[in-house]
């Protein structure tokens, strides 16, 4: 059993680094992490409904939705800001590439964001 003080977790929606040393997931009240050799899982501030969480390459950032907005907070803790300049996309689930790269589902097509903030569709085949 997972110790959560007053979230229940979503376990189909979680996350871990890509180093092994960071494990995330989605409660009821946010999005929860914890470090390798802490007993203790904490609530990450301004995660607030957020579901599906994924870690950027180097493990310092956490993507996740709101509402089919995007969103990322720093793993140190700071304030959510939008990945999508003025929240313009619809998305869900986020796959992050190991250069930075972000990969998500929106209005059913593959939207890719590079590093630099250049936003591309995918075509379709």
């Amino acid at each position: 059993m997972l110790e959560v003080p007053n979230a229940s977790p979503k376990l189909d929606q979680f996350a871990i680094s890509s180093d092994g040393i960071r494990f995330a997931f989605s409660t009821n009240e946010g999005i929860a992490l914890r470090d390798v050799g802490q007993r203790e899982y904490r609530m990450l501030p301004n995660t607030e409904s957020g579901a599906s969480p994924s870690f950027s390459p180097d493990g310092e950032w956490i993507v996740y939705e709101v509402n089919g907005r995007l969103r990322k907070v720093p793993v140190a803790g700071g304030s959510a800001i939008p990945v999508i300049a003025g929240d313009s996309i619809l998305a869900g689930r986020v796959i992050w590439g190991a250069d930075g790269t972000m990969a998500f589902e929106s209005g059913g097509h593959l939207d890719v964001l590079s590093p630099s903030g250049v936003l591309r569709a995918l075509p379709r085949r």
